[in-house]
């Protein structure tokens, strides 16, 4: 099972990596994700995903689930693990606003004991992918966040502060850490890349000889086809 996280500023491509899309126009063309072996976790609500049933629940076989509650985010990868051999695929969009919503939802209470249940609630997260681990190896698990400076001055994972960082250094909890990149082409047209080795700057990180290239198009059906062939998933 790989543990994936996308890292980046909003806008530069890490959900549309999962999307399949092709235009010779455009000059995009992304493999993306099936949406028939791969659960959507939309945190933000958007429900604007093709492919997506958004009222079938996945004990009803459904592929999407819209919630900001880490419990049930927790609950829902137990669940695929064991009752959905189908799903070869958990995506999470975007992981780090679960953080978020539920500090917002509690900025005015001054009570300790509520930032240390939010550490233990997004905590939860990680044991359940660590008990999804020993059931699936050929399930693996994507999530998105935004970016923020460290304390030694490089980028990292974007947290709600200080509880979180003080607990668990996050990026340690992902084998794969991709940070998008964007840039201007020769022709004036906007290249979209994940980095899939530390240069020094960030906490990419990704396993020795897993990708080929130090940059790639940001296409998670790529990245995933890489990661299958790595560990030999057929």
């Amino acid at each position: 099972m790989a543990k994936i996280a996308l890292a980046g500023s909003p806008g530069q491509g890490k959900t549309t990596s999962m999307i399949p899309f092709s235009s010779d126009k455009l000059g995009v063309h992304i493999k993306g994700v099936d949406p028939k072996t791969t659960v959507l976790i939309d945190v933000k609500n958007q429900g604007t995903f093709p492919g997506y049933d958004l009222e079938k629940k996945l004990s009803e076989g459904g592929n999407y689930m819209a919630t900001k509650d880490s419990t049930k985010v927790a609950a829902a990868i137990k669940y695929i693990a064991d009752n959905r051999p189908d799903i070869k695929v958990i995506w999470v969009d975007d992981m780090g606003y679960l953080m978020s919503f539920e500090q917002t939802a509690n900025a005015k209470n001054k009570n300790h004991s509520v930032w240390v249940d939010l550490a233990y609630n997004h905590m939860n997260i990680y044991d359940a992918l660590e008990y999804a681990m020993q059931k699936r190896k050929d399930l693996h698990f994507v999530s998105c966040y935004h970016t923020e400076i460290g304390k030694d001055g490089k980028l990292k994972l974007k947290t709600s502060g200080a509880m979180i960082d003080n607990t668990v250094t996050l990026d340690g909890l992902y084998n794969i850490i991709l940070y998008t990149e964007v840039s201007k082409k020769p022709d004036g047209g906007v290249q979209y890349q994940f980095r899939t080795r530390n240069e020094g700057s960030s906490s990419c990180r990704s396993p020795l000889g897993m990708f080929e290239n130090e940059l790639m198009p940001n296409d998670m059906g790529l990245v995933l086809d890489a990661v299958n062939k790595y560990y030999n998933i057929k």
